[in-house]
């Protein structure tokens, strides 16, 4: 069971759909959905074992949109998104191994955040957290070939612990990271 506060929800719930309603209650019926079933488990999942937050605010957004039918193009339409999202772009490349709030990246690029999770999707083809994920693992390949160990490669990205970077780097190449380097270092 998941307890939500029900003004942050409100909030949330605006952003996506504009109303001037504290909070819209959800229809009963919404647990027969396959899909708003997965954007739960992966919800809840976030918030019961990840400590980033930009992945549990990000997947909040998209749960909340799911279950409210929004449109996904309805968010962003802002005259210099693209821009916007290039600076926080560029901020999380810069700053890959800090912790990043989807509030603070909002607030970086001038947008809101559900707006800056459209935009931010359209102009890369994912949402902020997992581009940044992606381009940890693509640097942390450079590392592991110039023979980095694996702890201080986890460190250096901003990796909670060096299982937590296994953990992401063998979902996306399906070897360890120990064993990706060997083919590389003798």
């Amino acid at each position: 069971m998941l307890f939500v506060d029900a003004l942050k929800l409100g909030d949330v719930q605006r952003e996506i759909k504009a109303h001037t309603q504290d909070y819209l209650a959800f229809n009963n019926d919404l647990e027969k959905s396959p899909l708003i079933q997965q954007q739960y488990l992966a919800l809840y999942d976030a918030l019961s074992t990840s400590k980033d937050s930009l992945n549990s605010e990000s997947l909040m957004f998209d749960f909340v949109e799911v279950i409210l039918g929004a449109n996904e193009g309805e968010g962003y339409r802002t005259p210099n998104a693209q821009e916007n999202v290039a600076r926080v772009r560029d901020k999380l490349l810069d700053e890959m191994n800090a912790p990043h709030s989807l509030e603070d990246l909002a607030h970086e690029a001038g947008l809101s955040q559900y707006q800056l999770l459209r935009a931010f999707k359209k102009h890369y083809g994912l949402p902020p957290h997992a581009y940044l994920l992606d381009e940890k693992i693509k640097r942390s390949k450079l590392m592991l070939k110039n023979g980095s160990k694996v702890i201080d490669v986890a460190y250096e990205l901003g990796f909670s612990d060096q299982a937590h970077f296994q953990r992401h780097f063998k979902k996306k190449l399906a070897v360890t990271p120990k064993y990706y380097q060997s083919h590389f270092i003798g």
